[in-house]
């Protein structure tokens, strides 16, 4: 698959999150610099969406929604949890096939949903970019299938 929509995808996504990042920065950060840290952000959650929905069959993705929650906290403190971009989100969408997402894809939204609202986001906000996250997740199944 090109990694062009999978960028395209990350774009969305930072678009997305927008200024609604701020209220995921938290008390341990010292300096924050929205602009460096929401492209991590979206790579983060369209990643993590990918395994949520690879992990919903196993264990209802319980794993994939307590990592993502302090990966997302690890981006925020002085520790950077780090990302390497459309690489990371082709790595964790390789062998996800459209079924899969229709299958597990509401689990792995809600999961998505639960970590932003435990990192600060409001619970609209979330659930709007949890859809965001996984129409941006469809399209790269689409793409990669085709």
């Amino acid at each position: 698959m090109e990694s062009s929509q999978v960028e395209q995808s990350i774009l969305a996504v930072t678009r997305a999150i927008g200024t609604d990042i701020a209220y995921l920065e938290n008390d341990d950060m010292g300096h924050f610099d929205p602009i460096s840290i929401v492209g991590g952000v979206a790579v983060l959650l369209l990643s993590s969406f990918f395994e949520g929905a690879r992990d919903a069959a196993k264990d209802g993705g319980k794993r994939v929604g307590l990592v993502l929650a302090e990966k997302l906290a690890g981006l925020f403190s002085t520790k950077k949890a780090s990302t390497s971009g459309s690489a990371e989100v082709l790595a964790t969408a390789k062998g996800i096939r459209r079924s899969d997402l229709e299958r597990y894809g509401e689990v792995a939204q809600s999961l998505v949903v639960a970590a932003l609202v435990k990192n600060g986001l409001p619970l609209r906000k979330a659930e709007a970019l949890a859809s965001t996250v996984r129409a941006e997740a469809d399209r790269i199944v689409v793409h990669q299938s085709s």
